[in-house]
């Protein structure tokens, strides 16, 4: 990375204006560049576009409907076909389902176990799991 990418994405990086227009188009270096907003938010409550379903949503940044929200589903579909194989017997509940119902409760410590015995067990539950959080963060960064 060069000194100016560097700077791009401490600019990108270091404060809420980053992702609410401060960094928008900044080349952040190796192909990456500061995602769009919609001149500050993310969705215009004044705009409103066709959603999926037929009816009308309000519009959304260019930086939300390419970047945050494809990030998200990827974290939300890795995190949910891992809590298919560690917990759901036979065939693959669909996702909504799943989430709903919650994960098998065998194993789980009683209510006054320690902290210690409580991120042990979150620990053999994550095994093998993303390192990133559902919210796409690093795992343990928080």
């Amino acid at each position: 990375l060069s000194p100016v990418e560097l700077a791009n994405r401490a600019t990108f990086a270091n404060a809420c204006m980053g992702c609410h227009e401060g960094a928008t188009g900044l080349d952040l270096g190796n192909g990456l560049f500061g995602p769009s907003s919609l001149g500050f938010v993310h969705v215009d409550e004044f705009a409103q576009e066709p959603c999926s379903g037929g009816g009308p949503c309000f519009a959304i940044s260019p930086a939300l409907d390419q970047v945050f929200l494809p990030a998200r589903l990827n974290v939300l579909e890795s995190f949910v076909a891992f809590a298919c194989e560690a917990s759901c017997e036979g065939g693959s509940p669909d996702a909504l389902g799943l989430l709903l119902a919650g994960p098998a409760t065998a194993g789980v410590p009683s209510r006054d176990a320690g902290v210690e015995q409580l991120l042990a067990w979150e620990r053999s539950l994550l095994a093998g799991v993303s390192d990133v959080t559902l919210g796409g963060r690093p795992r343990g960064a928080h």
